[in-house]
């Protein structure tokens, strides 16, 4: 018994320093545009915590939600397989809550992944992906954020600034296009488990809602698009 402590927590040791040094590569090897950094990669995380929300509490939130209507057929959703993890976040001094969900499709190919901040944070306030599984690749295929959608068939790079875009309510927002398979699983510790199977939807839904910012950490190519939100309308 004393054996199997040691080794489990030698194991340990490996998973957390590996996901050290591949989250302090990949984020050195990525160049951010300076007025359109994510929020997830300038947040302190505090506490995290897997909630058991009732699956018709998770389908009212789905039903209200631009976002991930946006993205995705609401028939096409595995909502038993669904996860949601609730963040207590320092952002900038101030104390923010990220309500992160996971819903895998019915396909068993891609999952829908909704954040959303309890204020704005860098102008995000709601934003869900559409991730799919290539070979080792994770690509973003769809994007909606603060209720408006992206598609994205390649990837963009349309702002280096806010200022690059048209209109006041216009913003630059930097997105992933696409995600090393490897990176992505060495980044989060708390999902080694469910990503010993490769490909897993399990692994991608739990790395995206337990460490959110190693969608970026594990970025091989970055895109940029302009989003305009119209404070108006309901994320």
């Amino acid at each position: 018994m004393k054996l199997w402590k040691s080794l489990l927590h030698i194991l340990l040791v490996l998973v957390i320093a590996s996901a050290i040094v591949s989250a302090t590569y990949s984020l050195k090897s990525q160049e951010h545009p300076k007025s359109c950094i994510c929020p997830l990669l300038i947040a302190k995380f505090v506490n995290s915590s897997e909630i058991k929300m009732p699956i018709a509490q998770l389908q009212s939130k789905v039903i209200t939600s631009n976002d991930i209507r946006n993205i995705a057929r609401l028939d096409n959703l595995d909502y038993k397989s669904a996860k949601v993890v609730k963040h207590e976040l320092k952002i900038n001094g101030q104390d923010v809550e990220l309500l992160a969900v996971g819903i895998p499709l019915k396909d068993g190919k891609c999952a829908v992944i909704y954040y959303e901040f309890s204020k704005p944070v860098n102008n995000i306030k709601t934003v869900a992906y559409l991730f799919c599984l290539e070979g080792t690749k994770i690509r973003t295929e769809k994007m909606s954020i603060n209720g408006v959608l992206r598609t994205l068939d390649t990837c963009e790079h349309e702002c280096s600034s806010s200022s690059d875009c048209e209109g006041d309510q216009s913003y630059c927002v930097d997105y992933c296009c696409e995600i090393d398979w490897n990176d992505f699983i060495k980044c989060c510790g708390s999902c080694a488990i469910p990503c010993t199977s490769p490909g897993s939807l399990q692994c991608i839904t739990c790395v995206f809602l337990y460490c959110p910012s190693c969608y970026y950490l594990s970025c091989t190519e970055l895109g940029t698009i302009c989003v305009e939100w119209d404070w108006g309308i309901t994320p």
